[in-house]
């Protein structure tokens, strides 16, 4: 964080510009989505490019400072083995909103959605459609790599990228296994009266998890008076605890599915970019919306949801976008109050000690088990020091409160305001032959804050940029770093087209 307001402030920031916006597989700006920061969807082209013979997609960012090969994040995703088994080969890229009935563009988009009838401003062509009538499947999987390194990817999407009618569906054949849950939907015409809704149906072994379009009596949303009650019904399935899968389409007229993975990115930045990231990967387990014939999944009680687990504050949300907006809904450790740049500051009072003394702040709210730490810029160096880390504390399980005691460095300089950092850290047992180093000892060598983030409780450091960090804060107009939330538990190490009728 920055120092203090006067008044006691401490700025709780949410920036950076280490973000590097991905071509071809991303994160949706816009739409209703419930998971707009977790889903990362694939692009497979430009829209009407057909993709029937395979195409594989790689696509990287730094999760970390500096921008280097030991901080970065690839994503790969391959498309292969695709099968005519009715009408005409062929899949084609799509973008959701070409046709007045898709609900996806609602949901997830970039530039907007088509709001039912006009023309189609959305970007972010994820979807992958059929010839007319034609039933087509394909293998899908998604695998990862941090740093060169296998990273584990939490599991993959599938979605109606269209809108399914008749006898069309989007289904996914569960060959990697997994378990299919239902995590979003949209069907805008639904009423009391008429509870439209996708008609799930699932058979087989491997299971094979159909959304077919709505069963009688029930009709979909396109044919609406409407237009701004033309979309869905549409879902949005995630397979967890897989990244691959048989994905297939089957279309009356055209029919389009739209694919991805899972990846949760708490970005925790201070600004001034000298602070460097903390970025964590958050990984929640999900609760519910397990797939079963006759399942309505577009009555929203009935959807999957993201467990919380070990954190800082109320809630836990992923913010892919590092460069948002500051003092989010999720940043409440402490309480806040607005501040120059925004309402990301800490309503705590400054330090009232010469250095060498202490200081305290008390009512951290955290959800535990986990062990919390905390760094101010004491000095207004622009870096969080080694010494500027507070004592740890001990988050119990539940919901809880702590208090945080640093002690004031030699060099400590009183500031208009100041910059904090908040970790968590969940335990984690620790291996049969895993060699204790001493607690909490902060390495000499530098490592990436998601490597960090895996290595859990062996020991806190310094989450200090490298030594580029010595340029000086800006002035003190400018505001800090919110809390990062907790990380998640570690991964186990291993590796417009339109609709005929």
């Amino acid at each position: 964080m920055r120092a203090w307001k006067r008044g006691g402030m401490l700025a709780l920031l949410a920036a950076a510009a280490l973000w590097t916006p991905i071509a071809s597989a991303q994160f949706a700006t816009g739409g209703t989505g419930l998971h707009r920061g977790r889903i990362f969807w694939v692009d497979w082209g430009n829209n009407g490019q057909n993709v029937y013979s395979g195409a594989t997609i790689t696509r990287g960012f730094n999760v970390d400072t500096p921008a280097s090969p030991a901080n970065r994040l690839d994503i790969t995703c391959t498309l292969g083995g695709a099968q005519t088994t009715r009408g005409t080969a062929g899949l084609f890229v799509y973008t959701p909103g070409g046709w007045q009935g898709d609900g996806l563009d609602e949901l997830y988009n970039i530039g907007g959605n088509q709001p039912g009838q006009g023309t189609n401003p959305n970007t972010l062509s994820i979807g992958l459609r059929t010839n007319n009538g034609a039933t087509v499947e394909f293998n899908f999987n998604c695998s990862a790599t941090l740093g060169g390194q296998p990273f584990t990817l939490a599991g993959l999407v599938f979605a109606d990228a269209e809108s399914s009618g008749g006898t069309e569906y989007v289904a996914a054949r569960l060959t990697g296994g997994g378990t299919l849950r239902i995590i979003d939907q949209i069907a805008q015409c639904r009423t009391p009266a008429n509870a439209t809704r996708t008609n799930v149906t699932v058979t087989g072994t491997p299971s094979e998890i159909r959304f077919n379009g709505p069963a009688s009596p029930f009709t979909s949303c396109e044919a609406n008076a409407t237009p701004s009650l033309r979309a869905g019904p549409v879902l949005v399935g995630y397979i967890d605890g897989a990244t691959s899968a048989r994905v297939i389409v089957q279309g009356g007229g055209i029919s389009a599915v739209a694919v991805g993975t899972v990846i949760e990115l708490e970005f925790s930045e201070a600004i001034p970019s000298s602070y460097g990231n903390a970025t964590h990967v958050l990984g929640a387990a999900w609760s519910g919306g397990v797939a079963v014939s006759g399942g309505d999944f577009n009555n929203p009680a009935n959807l999957a949801t993201p467990v919380l687990g070990p954190r800082l504050g109320a809630t836990r949300e992923p913010d892919a976008d590092a460069n948002g907006p500051i003092g989010g809904a999720d940043v409440d450790a402490l309480p806040k109050r607005s501040g120059p740049a925004g309402s990301g500051y800490a309503d705590v009072p400054p330090p009232d000690q010469l250095p060498g003394g202490t200081y305290t702040i008390a009512n951290v709210a955290c959800a535990g088990v986990a062990s919390v730490a905390g760094w101010i810029d004491f000095n207004g160096n622009g870096a969080f020091d080694t010494g500027e880390r507070s004592g740890v504390a001990s988050c119990p399980a539940g919901s809880n409160t702590v208090a945080l005691t640093w002690t004031l460095p030699a060099n400590y300089l009183p500031q208009a305001t100041s910059y904090m950092r908040l970790r968590a850290c969940a335990p984690r047992p620790r291996p049969a032959r895993w060699r204790r180093r001493p607690a909490w000892r902060p390495r000499a060598k530098r490592r990436t804050t998601a490597s960090r983030c895996r290595s859990w409780c062996r020991r806190w450091r310094s989450p200090r940029s490298p030594r580029a960090a010595s340029a000086r804060s800006p002035s003190p107009a400018a505001t800090a770093s919110r809390p990062s939330r907790s990380p998640p538990p570690r991964p186990a190490p291993r590796s417009p087209a339109r609709r005929r009728r």
